[in-house]
């Protein structure tokens, strides 16, 4: 008989780590359980686990900061992951991330068994879907994140003319939400923002995204910040608030992208 398969279980949510802990354990699994991103990273010096469930919203260090922690510098985690969240919009997401499987909270529990069974059984994770030839191809996608209503109105409307789809949030927590969900081509970023600045989100971005960054246009529309000032994971620095040179940094933007797939 082949030993039992060990699962970390990485939560902070203790009701969960309980309820489901104990029936993974039912069903033959050896559980060892983890209540933040720091303690799964301490135990991981004492174990070599079969399959992490990671839950990726946590206080301290996230789901997606721990997967950056134990991953190599190709962004490959060095042990199996099943992300388990409660946040089932990031599912297509994590479908272009090196993480093994994705299951929601809200899904049916007999799906979370049936994917520790597949990965712990050396199944490999199906590769995301190619479009099929013919396909329409979507416009690309611009993210503003922009607090000024008004402001923000004229943007969209100004890239919705040159063929852009665009969304628009108006605080920095937002920002980095929805460019994981949506996959922007291009973030267009006012630097000074409710909740985070654009210079801290463009370096989250670049910390989560590894290899796979999207260019980030940062934009400073008060014209205070020195033109040469270096942000981290951001692509162009803009002391421009003019709506025509916002713009161009996007188009230009969005070119240099699809030029480097």
């Amino acid at each position: 008989m082949s030993a039992p398969k060990k699962i970390l279980f990485v939560d902070d949510d203790p009701a969960i780590l309980q309820t489901v802990g104990d029936r993974l354990q039912f069903e033959g699994f050896v559980v060892t359980k983890a209540t933040s991103g720091e303690q799964a990273l301490t135990l991981l010096k004492k174990m070599t686990p079969d399959l992490i469930i990671l839950d990726i919203s946590m206080p301290g260090m996230g789901g997606i900061k721990f997967l950056r922690a134990i991953s190599d510098e190709q962004g490959r985690p060095r042990h199996s992951v099943l992300v388990f969240t409660a946040r089932s919009n990031m599912e297509e997401f994590f479908s272009t991330v090196n993480v093994d499987g994705f299951v929601a909270k809200s899904d049916d529990p007999d799906k979370l068994l049936r994917e520790i069974a597949r990965i712990t059984h050396s199944s490999p994770a199906a590769p995301p879907p190619t479009p099929a030839a013919g396909s329409p191809v979507r416009p690309h996608q611009v993210l503003i994140g922009e607090d000024d209503t008004a402001f923000a109105r004229t943007l969209e409307r100004h890239l919705k003319e040159e063929g852009f789809a665009v969304q628009v949030v108006d605080n920095g927590p937002k920002v980095v939400e929805a460019a994981l969900t949506l996959h922007p081509e291009v973030v267009l970023l006012k630097l000074i923002l409710p909740g985070m600045n654009g210079g801290t989100v463009a370096s989250m971005l670049a910390d989560i995204l590894n290899r796979n960054l999207m260019p980030v246009v940062l934009f400073d529309e008060t014209g205070l910040q020195p033109r040469d000032r270096q942000f981290r994971g951001v692509w162009r620095f803009m002391t421009s608030g003019l709506p025509a040179d916002l713009v161009q940094a996007v188009r230009e933007a969005s070119a240099s992208r699809a030029g480097s797939t």
